[in-house]
Order: C-alpha cells, then sequence, then structure tokens
C-alpha cells in the first residue's frame, strides 16, 4: 500500500502532533510518501520540523520550496504539473491537510480529509480526527444498515443520556431561559439570531470556503439585513481571543446601538457558545463545528458555506426565509433521531488519536469507514475527556 500525506496548510503544531505520529505508525506497514510546502504564514514545515524527521529516512519526503510554493495554500500556480507529480508517485491513498479541494479531486487513489472530530457540546479529546471525503460535511456519515445503526445507537445511549442530563441539570444549563439571557446580556424581547465566529489569522487558509472570509463582512452583512425585531448575538472564536485580534470587532458591535451584541461570559468559559445556543431562537453558521451544538439543541439553522450539509440537518440557505420562519414559529430543526445516530457514530465510530491509532486500524478505516469492531475502543476514547459536570467541561 502506497499513502501519500499532501499537505499544502498544516501548521507546524498540528505536523507535530498529528502527521509525524501517523507517519511514524504507517511507515513500518507502507510505502509513506510526505508531500509539503517550506514553512510560510505559519503553515507548512521549516527546521524545527526538519529536525523532527530525522530517523524517518524510509519515507519519501517532497517538500516544495520552489517558487510559487505559496500558492499552494489557495490555488496552485501549476496545478497540472503537481498532479501529474502525484501521478506519478501513484498512492493508493492521498491523505489530505488542504483547504482548497479542486486539487486533491484530480489526485489518483482514494483521497480522504484529515479533519478535527469534534462535536460540540460533548466533551472530546481535542486532538480527536477524522477522515473525510471532503472538508466541512457537516453530519455526513456513510450508510448504517439497519442492524449496525441500532447497535452503535444502543452502545452510546448511557452516554446520550448522560450528556443530555449534564447540559439541562449542570450550571450554567441549568439556568431557565430569562436567567441565561440576562447573563448573556441579551433581550427577551426579540428574537435572538446566535452567530459563532471563525477563526481569523494569517494560518487559517480555510476561510476560501465560507461565504464571508472575514468575520466583520459577515457580522456585517447579517446587521443590514436584520430586522429591528431580531437582536444579533455573537460568540468569538477562542483562538481570536487568545491572538488579541477582536478590537475591530468590538467597535463594529458598539457601532450597533445594540443591535448586535458580543457575548463575552467569563463564569461559563467555554460553555458560552453552547449556552448561547440552547436558548437562541436560530442560529447562522457557516464552516464553525458549532453546528454540532445546534443539532443537539435543535434550533433552526441558516448556513453560509460551499460546503455540503447532511440532509438531516435541514440547513436553511435563505436569509428572508430563514427570517420568515422563525417569526412564524414554522423553521426546520435538525432531525432528533438522526442527530442522536450521527453523535453516537461520532464517537464510537469516526474520531480516532493520532498517537494511539494502530496502522492495522487506520488501514482498515480507510478501506470500511463503519466498523462495528471499532466501537467499543471509540467509546472508551470518549469516556477518558468526560467532564463530571457542565462547569469542569
Amino acid at each position: 500500500m502506497r499513502i501519500l500525506f499532501y499537505l499544502p496548510v498544516v501548521t507546524p503544531l498540528w505536523f507535530e502532533e498529528v502527521i509525524l505520529p501517523l507517519v511514524r505508525t504507517l511507515r513500518a506497514h507502507a510505502e509513506v510518501h510526505v508531500l509539503v510546502p517550506l514553512l510560510w504564514r505559519n503553515t507548512g514545515i521549516g527546521t524545527a520540523q526538519l529536525t523532527e524527521c530525522a530517523g524517518l529516512g524510509d519515507v519519501h519526503w517532497h517538500v516544495v520550496d520552489g517558487a510559487g510554493h505559496e500558492s499552494l495554500r489557495t490555488a496552485p500556480d501549476d496545478p497540472e504539473g503537481l498532479i501529474a507529480f502525484v501521478r506519478s508517485i501513484a498512492p493508493d491513498y492521498v491523505l489530505c491537510r488542504s483547504a482548497e479541494t479542486d486539487t486533491a479531486a484530480a489526485f489518483p487513489g482514494t483521497v480522504r480529509y484529515l479533519m478535527e472530530a469534534g462535536a460540540p457540546p460533548l466533551a472530546m479529546d481535542p486532538w480527536a480526527l477524522a477522515l473525510h471525503e471532503g472538508i466541512f460535511d457537516f453530519g455526513a456519515m456513510p450508510e448504517l444498515d439497519a442492524d449496525a445503526g441500532e447497535q452503535v445507537e444502543a452502545a452510546f445511549a448511557s452516554r446520550w443520556e448522560e450528556a443530555c442530563d449534564r447540559h439541562a441539570h449542570s450550571w450554567p444549563y441549568s439556568l431557565s431561559r430569562s436567567e441565561a439571557l440576562a447573563l448573556m446580556g441579551l433581550p427577551e424581547d426579540r428574537r435572538i439570531v446566535a452567530v459563532p465566529l471563525e477563526y481569523e489569522h494569517e494560518e487559517n487558509f480555510y476561510p476560501i470556503q465560507h461565504r464571508f472570509a472575514r468575520n466583520l463582512d459577515l457580522v456585517a452583512h447579517l446587521a443590514a439585513w436584520l430586522p429591528p425585531d431580531f437582536v444579533l448575538a455573537l460568540t468569538n472564536h477562542p483562538l481570536n481571543r487568545l491572538h488579541g485580534a477582536d478590537a475591530e470587532l468590538r467597535g463594529m458591535v458598539e457601532g450597533y446601538g445594540g443591535r448586535v451584541r458580543l457575548v463575552e461570559l467569563a463564569e461559563a468559559g467555554a460553555a458560552s457558545t453552547n449556552l448561547l445556543v440552547k436558548h437562541c431562537d436560530g442560529m447562522v453558521v457557516q464552516n464553525s463545528k458549532c453546528f454540532a451544538a445546534g443539532a443537539f439543541f435543535g434550533r433552526p439553522m441558516l448556513r453560509m458555506s460551499r460546503r455540503r450539509s447532511a440532509a438531516w440537518l435541514r440547513m436553511h440557505d435563505d436569509l428572508d426565509a430563514f427570517v420568515r420562519a422563525l417569526r412564524d414559529g414554522s423553521a426546520a430543526v435538525p432531525d432528533a433521531d438522526a442527530a442522536r445516530r450521527w453523535f453516537a457514530w461520532r464517537v464510537a465510530g469516526e474520531a480516532f488519536g493520532a498517537k494511539t491509532v494502530g496502522a492495522a486500524e487506520f488501514s482498515e478505516r480507510l478501506r470500511a469507514p463503519a466498523s462495528p469492531a471499532r466501537w467499543e475502543g471509540g467509546l472508551a476514547r470518549y469516556d477518558q475527556h468526560q467532564p463530571r459536570s457542565c462547569e469542569d467541561a
């Protein structure tokens, strides 16, 4: 078996924490190739990462260091040349960390994307991974026959009940809607539209898949459309706050005089977005994994993205129709039974760890995405990250 890692937007941290463990695991069982550009805007690899690769001489390294290597992040200058090079490798599987998908679609072999496997509001290993046919394919899962579907739900049932109980009875989820809105500084007499904002940083090239590449542009668009009896409630991505990239956002919010609010709850910490989603009237997402919280709490969602959503999510795609539906109570919500099955699949069948997955299991995941034999291990990994209450999440 020949495996190619195609990594135009891998960050050094991801390379060290995810890619190298997989390479070390697979190299004794497959011919492994790694195609990655030199470091630029904190994507690709530099001297420190090359040093980490010492001792992996049996791996075939293809480090792109020529003029134009920066273009791999969004649109390769020479896509046909790149495709021809990959064809010369003739991989059976291509594992991608890529923000654009048109180039990899022309690669030989089976192409899969290495994506994060978070499922808020459930507590998960922050490094949990999933193998996807595309990027940001919300709610996607393989077809499970009736028996397998019932089995994975049954295996997850007690954990699902525990999660539902935590998000009903542990603080801050135990607050009434009135209490929660007051805590978040939101009015009770207007409809609340939640908008979890995307991560913005020079290393993040995935906004090419958003409808609006900048959060400020998304907020301006929604605020211009928003009727006076609605409030736009924003939560910022935690990494945006970490990097201090929110001053302009705060200024914009202040300029809307209460029609747009930024929800920041030091008391609730990581639970802020989930609490907002639980009590909102509707939700707008681009490619944020917070869609899962919308599915968990059964919120109507409008998606603004170039990527796909599973039919069971019942995503809206027209702003005006979404407003009308929220007003008259006809807004579609995710299918509750399908949501429960998807969360069970995500936890038991899909998520895995780069540092713990074995070569045989990883190879099987490539060949057979759904295998009941893996569910017990998936549930055990999930159990390791469960909090005693939501305050610990």
